[in-house]
């Protein structure tokens, strides 16, 4: 009994301290879905990260993200995940020419706001897709 709770918390302090928070979003059809790390999905770095799976296969490795700005510093470090929004959308769209008189515009959608941690405190939010 002893080695069975010496065990539990050395798993759930194992789990706690690794940092990495993967949010995930699916397509409407649950085929294709995409995830982002707060912590790189590719190691212990910390920046930001994303992948993409088709039918819970990889389609897109862990791709780390940095964002450059003309005359301002590179945004690949030192920022903090403030905010998670999720959306629907089911709708459709005519185009003016075309094969169809309309066309699905089914997605989900996943914004997130990462905040910089030291001077300028620049923010930004990331708007990930996913259609069928």
């Amino acid at each position: 009994m002893k080695k069975i709770l010496i065990s539990f918390i050395v798993l759930f302090l194992f789990l706690s301290l690794s940092g990495t928070v993967v949010q995930k979003i699916s397509s409407p059809d649950s085929r294709i879905r995409i995830e982002f790390a707060a912590d790189s999905l590719r190691g212990p770095q910390s920046v930001p990260a994303y992948q993409v799976f088709y039918e819970d296969k990889v389609f897109l490795r862990p791709s780390v993200m940095g964002f450059e700005f003309a005359g301002q510093p590179i945004f690949n470090t030192c920022f903090r995940v403030t905010g998670i929004r999720t959306k629907e959308n089911r709708n459709s769209w005519k185009p003016l020419y075309g094969e169809k008189a309309t066309y699905p515009d089914n997605y989900n959608e996943m914004g997130i706001t990462i905040t910089e941690t030291i001077l300028p405190f620049r923010i930004l939010r990331i708007i990930f897709r996913a259609y069928n």
